[in-house]
């Protein structure tokens, strides 16, 4: 008998275990159904070695996942999507490796599902400012680029500047996380210079009255595409597919006069994205699907021919 192992946080493992967890419900219900032991425990100090030892599969909860058989999930952005990413993933991302073709996706039932999108998600919020700064979200370690980044914070600044002389720039500290004195000199620092300002507020304010957001991979990018509003990466992302990319400063001027171009077709890609890649646990066909995508991560998850609930 096969056996899956769930590894989570521990309020999430609560959820699980209260039967408030729909996704994880319904995946156990699909490997139980083919003769798989699935269980679930908080995450340990030891995962890493335990889950090479074991012998059974692992689904980590964002990351943790070693080998052929672990994956991590984690949420798409948007409650109650979720994705499965295979290791070491968590920045290119399973779906970041996919080829998007927009010509494949049927227009019209895109922008249904875009206008209900927007119709429960950020319905408040404005729908961005061509005239407004530059949003630029930040993240965590500030004063590092890590492997996964083409640029550090002093670099995106950098290329705003040259590329859009004279755009407001506004930088604005992540609400839940707490800067080391390095990374608040670093924020000074930038701050003096021209149209550079560090700004504490609403997300719903700043993002919904902002020209574009420029990011490493934050969050804030994809929220833009529901309200309309394109972005400019500088790092691994799995939703690159329809954003400017800079890379290197060599590609830079392509990449902000893309940004600057006709805008994309957000309908359609987060059709793709979300209807099409991502897992609604509470769509009809929610069992198939995730017994399919895990076959497609590799694992031995044979397909739902016929009705559960």
């Amino acid at each position: 008998m096969r056996r899956l192992i769930i590894q989570t946080s521990a309020e999430t493992l609560g959820n699980i275990h209260g039967g408030k967890f729909r996704f994880i419900n319904r995946l156990s219900a699909v490997l139980t159904q083919q003769n798989w032991a699935v269980s679930y425990r908080e995450k340990r100090r030891g995962d890493a070695i335990s889950d090479r030892l074991d012998r059974a599969y692992h689904l980590h909860e964002i990351t943790g996942a070693r080998g052929a058989r672990g994956l991590n999930f984690r949420r798409a952005y948007f409650y109650p999507w979720w994705m499965f990413d295979h290791p070491h993933q968590r920045y290119g991302g399973r779906i970041g490796a996919l080829t998007y073709e927009a010509a494949q996706i049927d227009a019209s039932a895109a922008r249904a599902f875009y206008d209900d999108l927007q119709r429960h998600y950020l319905a408040d919020w404005a729908r961005g400012n061509p005239d407004g700064p530059a949003l630029v979200p930040l993240q965590a370690e500030l004063t590092r680029k890590r492997a996964w980044q083409f640029s550090n914070l002093e670099g995106i600044v950098a290329q705003i500047r040259t590329h859009d002389p004279g755009r407001q720039i506004v930088l604005k500290p992540h609400p839940k996380l707490i800067y080391s004195g390095p990374e608040k000199a670093l924020l000074a620092q930038l701050a003096m210079q021209d149209h550079v300002h560090v700004v504490e507020g609403p997300m719903s304010e700043m993002l919904g009255g902002a020209a574009y957001v420029a990011t490493h991979n934050s969050a804030t990018a994809f929220e833009a595409m529901v309200l309309g509003i394109p972005s400019i990466l500088f790092a691994l992302a799995d939703f690159h597919h329809i954003c400017p990319v800079v890379q290197t400063r060599s590609d830079a001027a392509s990449a902000f006069a893309r940004l600057h171009g006709p805008k994309p077709d957000f309908a359609r890609y987060l059709y793709w994205f979300l209807e099409q890649n991502c897992l609604h646990a509470g769509r009809d066909d929610a069992y198939a699907r995730i017994a399919t995508q895990l076959a497609e991560c590799g694992w031995p998850v044979a397909p739902i021919t016929g009705p559960m609930t």
